[in-house]
């Protein structure tokens, strides 16, 4: 997805190194240059293979969105 959506100035997935039993496996970080954009992205193209494949693999799922 990275360099394909409008307004996505970052993404980052990364894989914890963290064994404890609350620990997450992965991780995915982005931000965009606006609200609008975040909402944007999650109907976007290249988006969607990604937003219809980790609910087959994923036994939970955390979400923060936040401003700065």
């Amino acid at each position: 997805m990275r360099g394909k959506i409008p307004g996505m100035l970052k993404l980052e997935v990364g894989l914890n190194f963290e064994k404890s039993g609350d620990a997450a496996d992965i991780s995915l970080y982005t931000e965009f240059k606006s609200r609008e954009a975040l909402d944007a992205y999650q109907i976007h193209p290249a988006h969607m293979p990604a937003k219809k494949f980790i609910p087959l693999v994923r036994t939970e799922r955390r979400v923060a969105d936040y401003e700065v």
